[in-house]
């Protein structure tokens, strides 16, 4: 029942630091996280700000993006807000985001359901 209230609230939710990376992990590998793709990634980077540096190494950050689905956002946030983040700027992040948005244009990529 606590995990079915997270993700039906994720965003709010992530808001909080107390989120340990774990359990974002866990939610974000959910099926029934109820938000956008584009409040998912949001919602992540926020909580990534929050989290002590240890959080945002490269490698755990890219780990965390493999399970966002950005083959399924706007094009036009992609370009204008995922490019743009600082958190997506080193090889690892942009290896995520390539990898999605391949595995999008041949359909394996698909949205959650809301």
């Amino acid at each position: 029942a606590a995990t079915a209230f997270v993700l039906k609230h994720f965003v709010e939710v992530s808001l909080g630091a107390s989120l340990s990376p774990e359990m974002m992990g866990v939610l974000l590998r959910s099926e029934d996280i109820e938000a956008s793709e584009e409040a998912v990634f949001s919602a992540l980077v926020r909580w990534l700000r929050a989290q002590p540096e240890s959080a945002r190494e490269e490698g755990a950050v890219a780990a965390l993006l493999e399970h966002v689905r950005f083959a399924a956002m706007d094009q036009k946030f992609v370009r204008e807000t995922v490019e743009q983040e600082p958190l997506m700027k080193n090889v690892p992040a942009l290896t995520v985001l390539a990898q999605a948005l391949r595995e999008g244009l041949s359909k394996e990529g698909t949205a959650r359901s809301l």
